[in-house]
C-alpha cells in the first residue's frame, strides 16, 4: 500500500464553494462592513489564492514547494537503488525477480503514483482558482479589475490555454470569455495577454 489518498477533489470544491459564499457580493447588505471585508480580502488574502499564477517559481509544475521536489527525488533515487541493488545481488532465480526486486518496484511504483496524483490535486486546485476568479469579475467589478491589472493575472491564467490537461483549457477560456463582457475597459488586458501568448 502506497499511503495515498490525500487529495480530496470534494473537499477542494467545497471549500471553493465557502470562499464564493463569502465574497457574494449580492447576498451582503451594502454598508461600510462589505466594502471593508472586500478591501481587507483583495488587499491582504488574494494574493495567497494566487500564488499559484503569480509566484510560478514558488510551485513545481506538480504544484510542490522546492523542499517537497527534493525529498521525492531522493525517494525515486532510493527506490531505484534498492531495484538495482537486489537485481545485482541476486539476479533472477529462475526468471522470477527476488522479494527485495518487487519490494523496489513497489516503492517505484508509489513514488510515481504521488507524483501523478499530486498533479491531478494541483490541476484540480488551479481550476478552482481560476472559476473564483471568473467569480470575481462577475460580483466584484472594480475592485478585481485593479487587482488583475496591478497583477498581470491575465497573462498568468491566458498560459492555461497552453495545458495538457483540458478542463484547465476549458476553464482559462470560460474565464477569459467572461472578462470583456464584465468589464470592457480590461478588454485591452486581455488582447495584450493574448498577443504575449501569440494566441
Amino acid at each position: 500500500m502506497c499511503g495515498w489518498g490525500w487529495q480530496d477533489t470534494g473537499l477542494k470544491a467545497q471549500i471553493g464553494d465557502i470562499v464564493r459564499y463569502l465574497l457574494d457580493s449580492t447576498a451582503m447588505d451594502v454598508s461600510p462592513e462589505r466594502d471593508s471585508f472586500l478591501n481587507l480580502f483583495y488587499d491582504e488574502h488574494m494574493d495567497t489564492l494566487l500564488s499559484p499564477f503569480l509566484q510560478p517559481d514558488m510551485w513545481s509544475e506538480e504544484g510542490q514547494l522546492p523542499k517537497d521536489v527534493q525529498k521525492d527525488t531522493e525517494e525515486e533515487e532510493a527506490a531505484k537503488a534498492k531495484v538495482a541493488g537486489a537485481v545485482a545481488l541476486n539476479g533472477t532465480a529462475g526468471g522470477m525477480p527476488s522479494q527485495a526486486h518487487r519490494d523496489g518496484l513497489t516503492e517505484m511504483a508509489c513514488v510515481a503514483g504521488r507524483r501523478r496524483e499530486r498533479k491531478a490535486c494541483w490541476d484540480c486546485a488551479r481550476k478552482h482558482v481560476v472559476e473564483l476568479l471568473s467569480f470575481s469579475v462577475e460580483q466584484h467589478g472594480h475592485r478585481i479589475k485593479y487587482y488583475m491589472l496591478r497583477n498581470n493575472v491575465m497573462q498568468a491564467v491566458t498560459a492555461l490555454l497552453a495545458a495538457v490537461d483540458k478542463h484547465l483549457v476549458l476553464t482559462a477560456l470560460k474565464f477569459l470569455r467572461q472578462v470583456p463582457l464584465t468589464l470592457p475597459s480590461a478588454q485591452s488586458s486581455l488582447l495584450c495577454a493574448l498577443s504575449c501568448r501569440g494566441g
